[in-house]
C-alpha cells in the first residue's frame, strides 16, 4: 500500500482539484528484480560455445554475446532475445571499462589522451 503524504491542489478556471501525493516506494534493486531467470545467457552460451565463450575470470566475452543473440534470432526464440539485449546491456553499464574492450586496452586510451 502506497504512504500518503499529502495533497496538491490545482486551479483548472473554475474548479478546484486535489491530487494525492505518495511517497515513492521504488526499489533500489530493481535491475537485479528485472532479471526472470539468472544464469539463463550464460548458461546458453556455455551449452553452445563452451570455454571459448569465457574469458579467464569467467566473464562472458561480449563477441558471444552478439552471436547468441543472432543464433537466437534465427531460432525466433524472442524470450532468450530479450535476455541476450538485457545482458548486453548490463555489460555496457560496467563502469569499469568500455563495452569490449579489456582493461588494460581501456588505460592504454587514456594514456595516449593526456
Amino acid at each position: 500500500m502506497k504512504e500518503l503524504i499529502g495533497f496538491r491542489t490545482i486551479t483548472r478556471g473554475d474548479e478546484t482539484v486535489r491530487i494525492p501525493i505518495y511517497k515513492k516506494t521504488g526499489s533500489k534493486d530493481y535491475i537485479q528484480k528485472s532479471i526472470k531467470h539468472p544464469g539463463r545467457v550464460r548458461e546458453i552460451i556455455q551449452r553452445w560455445y563452451g570455454k571459448d565463450g569465457f574469458d579467464d575470470k569467467g566473464r562472458i566475452k561480449p563477441e558471444y554475446l552478439i552471436k547468441a543473440k543472432q543464433k537466437a534470432k534465427e531460432e525466433h526464440n524472442r524470450s532468450l532475445e530479450d535476455a541476450i539485449d538485457l545482458a548486453i546491456r548490463l555489460k555496457k553499464m560496467d563502469k569499469t571499462k568500455p563495452y569490449g574492450e579489456t582493461r588494460s586496452e581501456a588505460e592504454e586510451q587514456k594514456e595516449k589522451s593526456k
